[in-house]
């Protein structure tokens, strides 16, 4: 039994259309105290501020005391403020925790006492 055109081009449709979606689903979060739930890519937590790059709006400052929760997709490097320093995705949890989970375990602490991240694998700035 072969394919026919119109079967072939249905199957790459929906090929496409999935890859896009698992694409989209695939960013870091940030929930403020406000409500919003935005995503992107973070690229920096300093000074009190979180750094995200979005598609809708380029790069965009949050202050990190208006900020509930973060969740990677992807590992990134963390210094706290005691200078705990650890690498591991992070996600964020209903009691307004962080849990970062790296190669050795699990660090619950929460969004305020982050002094800072990074992209993983790089030196601490």
């Amino acid at each position: 039994m072969t394919m026919n055109h119109t079967t072939c081009t249905r199957a790459f449709l929906a090929l496409v259309l999935t890859t896009l979606a698992f694409g989209r689903l695939s960013a870091d979060v940030v929930e403020t105290k406000g409500g919003s739930r935005l995503t992107g890519k973070i690229t920096k937590i300093d000074e009190g501020t979180v750094v995200m790059d979005t598609d809708y709006a380029g790069t965009i400052n949050i202050k990190q005391k208006e900020v509930v929760s973060i969740t990677t997709d992807k590992p990134v490097a963390v210094r706290l403020e005691s200078g705990t320093r650890l690498e591991g995705r992070v996600s964020g949890a209903a009691d307004g925790s962080l849990q970062i989970a790296g190669s050795d375990g699990t660090l619950t602490t929460t969004v305020s006492k982050v002094a800072a991240s990074w992209s993983a694998g790089d030196k601490d700035p």
